[in-house]
């Protein structure tokens, strides 16, 4: 039964391949199946070949490890086999017969780990099974070239001929020059020494291989190997991905491992198997240290190249546009890749992005929103990596803005009212030099000339803004030019400009005089007194002008013709605030008198109401800051 497991196991390893591993046979070798070979069979005066093209460099550490089977033949069996390395790639045979000679006898330039199974005497040969480091094509025990051994092959025994699989591991440090044979985990043999220069020739790039011989006694003998350093196993190749794939034909199980871990563990489903599953993000070198029946770390390491199709974004280059203009996307990912995608959910379109990993999607002529919707991206490095994708982005259709507005004229510019939509700004058409201002969010016109015509421009704010112009011509002014005419104790006003103003004191005087609001009459006015007036006109553009005039004439009249025809029939005294008043005839007697203020009363009637003759009469007055004066009249009724 231990045979059996045996067997199952190491089936179990080699039936990993070394992908780089090219034999070669001759003889009696063939391939047993995986890195399992059989050197000779279990039959008399074979001679067995097994040559690989792959070199090992003797600059640099390496490790080979295999497990051999020397057969179940003991007391007739023979005669074992070798390890051979050597300085040239040819597949070649040895010089000396089947038996003694193990198949390597006369290869010139190399080395050979001999196991050997049968005592040859005169080659100085132990009787135990041995294990010894030779070269140059000799066999001999007793000659320089036999580089150290023979010693027994197993630590615990002389017989290796027990139909058991025995490990093998050989290891060559560089820096020190030392070859080292290990069988079972135990050191056998230890050589240091210039290989390169004493036995290859100054050849450092080595090829390797394995012979094997019976005579009239004979074994099965076989190996199968378990780690080259220097080669990979399928399992260990490199392996190109896409992100988000995943590695699932890892099997790296080693005959007797005490244990795995795998470094880095980041993508690795559990990094203490033989078999993890890989999904790494990133391009990333696995390595596993493989602890072996001996204890020893066996690593094995291989890159997964992750490749990645992204897809990063779908932009619209204006999220708003009007009706008619083109709507246009641009999409982003990774560079060279083909991007499928639809407009509005109609038929797939593909474009490919450029070496940015950019491109343009251009809708023309557009009177309705744009929805554009990524599906697929797909690589065009070779590498197949695909991704599904439901990325979107929508352009949003805007109406024309409405510009339309209207003025109201002022005196000093305008009033702006906007029909249509709101919130854009005026400007005019060419900014006058005459000063006038405009308020660019209101539109209000200020500080214009009269009766002036300006240009404005509306512009809606937004996408789709509008523009619309019109003309304003403020109003004309009033004219309120007029002039004073002095008269007797007053004047007269006589306007030029608009009519039906009003008429007033810029600074009421407290003296009595009065101004008609409408006609604009001084009266009571006192002489070389100064009086000053404002005159209003009362049209859409008001002004005013003000005009001063001083009193020059104030005389009390001394003849007065009572006729009737409009002129000097009364004895005028307005403006002389007179407060009462007493007339005489020549006689003495009183004929009219008057109260309580007195302006152009007398007519030449008596108080009784008489009209009184032509002729001359006697006036007291008493004005009404108390002083008095006399006069004469003379009525004159023949005029």
């Amino acid at each position: 039964m231990k045979n059996f497991l045996l067997l199952c196991a190491v089936f179990l390893f080699t039936s990993k391949a070394f992908a780089q591993l090219e034999p070669n046979f001759l003889g009696s070798a063939f391939s047993n199946g995986g890195d399992c070979y059989v050197v000779t069979s279990n039959t008399m005066s074979q001679l067995g070949y097994i040559w690989y093209n792959n070199v090992i460099d003797f600059n640099s550490d390496f490790e080979i490890v295999f497990d051999a089977n020397f057969g179940e033949n003991d007391d007739d069996g023979a005669d074992g086999m070798t390890l051979v390395m050597k300085n040239n790639p040819n597949v070649e045979t040895g010089s000396g017969t089947q038996g003694s000679g193990l198949g390597y006898q006369g290869i010139m330039s190399s080395i050979a780990v001999e196991f050997d199974t049968y005592q040859n005497s005169e080659l100085g040969d132990i009787a135990s099974d041995h294990v010894a480091l030779i070269s140059n094509g000799s066999t001999s025990h007793t000659q320089a070239s036999n580089l150290a051994g023979p010693v027994d092959a197993l630590a615990n025994s002389i017989n290796i001929e027990d139909d058991q699989f025995h490990q093998v591991r050989i290891f060559w440090t560089a820096a020190t020059q030392t070859f080292v044979v290990e069988i079972d985990c135990v050191e056998r043999l230890s050589y240091t020494g210039d290989l390169v220069n004493n036995v290859f020739g100054g050849e450092s790039n080595i090829y390797f291989g394995f012979t094997g011989s019976t005579g009239l006694y004979y074994n099965h003998q076989q190996l199968c190997f378990k780690y080259l350093s220097f080669t990979d196993t399928v399992d260990t190749l490199d392996r190109t991905i896409c992100l988000g794939d995943s590695v699932t034909d890892v099997d790296v199980s080693y005959t007797g491992a005490l244990g795995y871990q795998w470094s880095p563990t980041t993508g690795v489903s559990d990094a203490s198997i033989a078999d993890p599953v890989f999904t790494p993000e990133t391009t990333t070198t696995y390595t596993v240290d493989i602890t072996d029946t001996c204890g020893e770390i066996v690593s094995k390491s291989f890159e997964i190249e992750v490749n990645e199709v992204a897809f990063n974004s779908v932009e619209p280059v204006n999220a708003t546009i009007c009706t008619g203009n083109d709507a246009e996307f641009i999409l982003q990912g990774s560079p060279n890749a083909q991007v499928t995608y639809n407009i509005n959910n109609g038929a797939d379109q593909t474009v490919q992005l450029d070496n940015t990993g950019e491109a343009s999607v251009l809708v023309s002529s557009v009177t309705t929103d744009q929805i554009i919707t990524v599906t697929f991206i797909e690589s065009t490095d070779g590498s197949g990596c695909t991704a599904s994708l439901s990325n979107t982005a929508t352009v949003s259709i805007e109406s024309d803005s409405d510009a339309s507005f209207s003025y109201t004229a002022t005196c000093d510019g305008g009033i702006a009212q906007i029909t249509g939509d709101v919130g854009g700004v005026f400007s005019f058409d060419t900014v006058p030099a005459d000063g006038a201002l405009l308020d660019e969010s209101t539109g209000e016109l200020t500080n214009a000339q009269p009766n002036t015509t300006y240009t404005i421009v509306y512009t809606t704010q937004g996408v789709c803004s509008s523009s619309s112009t019109q003309t304003v011509t403020t109003l004309d002014e009033d004219d309120a030019s007029f002039t004073l005419i002095p008269d007797t104790c007053g004047a007269t006003a006589e306007v030029f400009g608009d009519e039906g103003g009003i008429f007033l004191f810029t600074t009421p005087p407290n003296d009595g005089a009065q101004v008609n609001p409408q006609t604009g009459e001084i009266t009571n006015g006192n002489l070389g007194t100064t009086y000053s007036v404002s005159y209003t006109t009362n049209g859409d553009c008001p002004q005013t002008e003000v005009v001063t005039v001083t009193i020059e004439t104030c005389i009390i009249p001394e003849v007065i013709t009572p006729n009737g025809d409009g002129k000097n029939d009364t004895f005028d005294l307005g403006g002389f605030r007179v407060s009462s008043i007493h007339i005489f005839n020549r006689y003495g007697t009183s004929v009219f008198e008057k109260s309580n203020g007195y302006v152009d009363e007398f007519e030449g009637v008596s108080k009784s109401g008489d009209k009184l003759p032509t002729g001359t009469y006697f006036y007291t007055l008493v004005f009404q800051d108390n002083s008095t004066r006399t006069g004469w009249l003379y009525i004159n009724r023949e005029k």
